[in-house]
């Protein structure tokens, strides 16, 4: 059986040289990186900390426990931590001059978010140049500027984040020397390994943060499944995230509707097949169901969402979503058509701004 595990005492480097680290699907979006007066104030303070004892031995930072789960391919899959670590892989691509390491560091919330993450650690001698160059104010200007940054990671709310703590490092640095030869060892933190599986400690650590959104852990489940394809976890992220996004971008809170949509066309696509299988019940499973569409802050029990979510869902999510993304979001929800409805009735209660 295996054993809880504290791991020796590890830098950022240490960690990755071990095996890759990989931001899991369940997972919620880089946070430090949010442009609020609260995340600004949490993101400017811990740069300045790890300016400091990157610049003196004497003031070396420990960031405490780090849960450090182990997937089925062996990668580090953080269950706590995800801030801490995003933050210092930030900080080491902006201060290293060698980030052929970074490349083990991903995230796999988003497939943007993880696109981003292999090319601007690819391209970082180039977006880098040009700052230090006086070409561009900040990094996130000189990498918004690339012919190889994608209007949709725009969109995306970690990458959005990771420009933000990049122009903070580049703020706090900017007037300073570089980084002292072998900087890196100043700043350490203690893996520690638990015993269970990932998801299950995730959800159990994450109540001290701010929850997944009831889509967050449904998209999850589905990533999870043996049937899904590229194209689900390409899209999902991609044409039908920016399908939907057009349709939401000018509410008052677009992410929150852009979730929300998302939530309520997968449920209805999904419930609309499964009632045609006969898989679920129109009198409670429905209900259950409708209750979602109608509230966006309500959950699918476990039992319902393995139902609707079966191993072909995947499949029949892409021939849908498919078909919003291609009128660009507009009317998506009128296409919903459940079959317990009479007529051409239709979704009408609940729309795409949620």
């Amino acid at each position: 059986m295996h054993e809880p595990t504290f791991l020796r005492e590890l830098t950022f480097l240490d960690a990755l040289r071990k095996r890759p680290i990989v931001i899991p699907a369940i997972q919620r979006d880089y946070a430090q990186g949010r442009d609020t007066t609260q995340a600004a104030n949490i993101r400017t303070a811990f740069v300045r900390r790890l300016d400091e004892a990157a610049r003196d031995p004497g003031r070396a930072l420990s960031l405490d426990l780090v849960y450090m789960a182990k997937d089925d391919k062996a990668d580090w899959v953080p269950v706590d931590g995800q801030q801490r670590l995003t933050t210092l892989f930030l900080f080491h691509l902006y201060h290293l001059k060698d980030v052929s390491d970074l490349k083990r560091f991903s995230y796999a919330v988003r497939r943007s978010s993880q696109a981003f993450c292999e090319k601007v650690v690819e391209r970082q001698p180039d977006w880098k140049g040009l700052v230090e160059g006086g070409q561009y104010p900040t990094p996130s200007a000189a990498i918004r500027d690339q012919v190889w940054f994608l209007s949709a990671w725009e969109r995306d709310p970690t990458v959005k984040g990771m420009l933000q703590t990049l122009d903070t490092i580049h703020g706090e640095a900017k007037q300073k020397a570089p980084l002292p030869e072998g900087w890196e060892r100043n700043i350490t933190f203690w893996g520690y390994e638990p015993e269970g599986d990932a998801d299950v400690i995730y959800r159990e650590l994450n109540a001290r943060g701010k929850p997944l959104t009831p889509f967050e852990n449904l998209k999850a489940f589905i990533d999870g499944r043996p049937g899904v394809t590229k194209d689900w976890r390409t899209n999902i992220d991609g044409a039908w995230l920016d399908a939907i996004w057009g349709a939401v971008e000018k509410t008052e809170d677009p992410e929150s509707a852009c979730d929300t949509a998302l939530l309520t066309l997968t449920v209805a696509t999904l419930l609309v097949r499964a009632v045609a299988k006969g898989s679920v019940s129109e009198e409670t499973d429905v209900q259950e169901a409708l209750a979602v569409l109608m509230d966006p802050n309500a959950w699918l029990s476990d039992n319902l969402r393995e139902r609707l979510c079966d191993d072909a869902a995947p499949e029949a999510l892409d021939r849908d979503f498919g078909k919003v993304a291609q009128d660009g979001g507009k009317e998506a929800a009128d296409r919903m058509t459940a079959p317990w409805e009479t007529g051409a009735s239709s979704r009408s209660s609940t729309n795409l701004r949620g």
